[in-house]
């Protein structure tokens, strides 16, 4: 395959692990709310090509994922998200928006203006990979069996979005 040269550092924006099932629901939010970003980025820079529309798709997805945290947080902890939520739970996450993998939301979108389709979504699928990678650790870690079927749960997400990415990479590829 080929090598994205210059690719944002996976993990770059570290921030303290969650201790509560309302913490972790909330670093899975901040994450999808990137991802999601970076993918309508994308679907706007793509408009006059086939990726527009894939990656609006892949938006809605990280859409729901949201939705489906949010659903969680309200029944975990008996409160609706706030205009706060997640920070107001977890004061040390970084301010900069991040996506799946800890990348900055910023430094992916600077390093994909300069890159192909084709390399956007193979790092895509790194961030993703990356994603799926941490929500298996982080249920397997977990004695909570809320909190692990969540991470297990989300973890099958990312394999999916793996898959999707994967597929139309191929599909680019030809």
């Amino acid at each position: 395959g080929h090598t994205a040269v210059d690719e944002p550092e996976m993990g770059a924006a570290y921030f303290a692990p969650g201790k509560t099932l309302e913490e972790f629901i909330g670093l899975a939010w901040l994450i999808e709310k990137g991802t999601r970003s970076f993918y309508l980025a994308m679907a706007d820079h793509f408009t006059e090509t086939k990726g527009e529309p894939f990656f609006r798709r892949m938006a809605a997805v990280e859409e729901s994922h949201q939705a489906y945290l949010e659903n969680l947080y309200e029944k975990t902890s008996g409160r609706l998200p706030d205009d706060n939520f997640p920070q107001k739970l977890l004061p040390s996450l970084p301010q900069e928006p991040i996506l799946e993998g800890g990348i900055l939301l910023e430094a992916a979108l600077k390093w994909a203006d300069r890159h192909s389709l084709s390399e956007i979504i193979e790092m895509a699928i790194g961030f993703e990979s990356n994603a799926y990678d941490r929500y298996l650790l982080m249920a397997h870690g977990q004695k909570d069996k809320k909190v692990r079927d969540l991470f297990t749960t989300l973890a099958e997400e990312e394999k999916g979005h793996l898959r999707q990415l994967s597929d139309y990479l191929n599909q680019l590829n030809g």
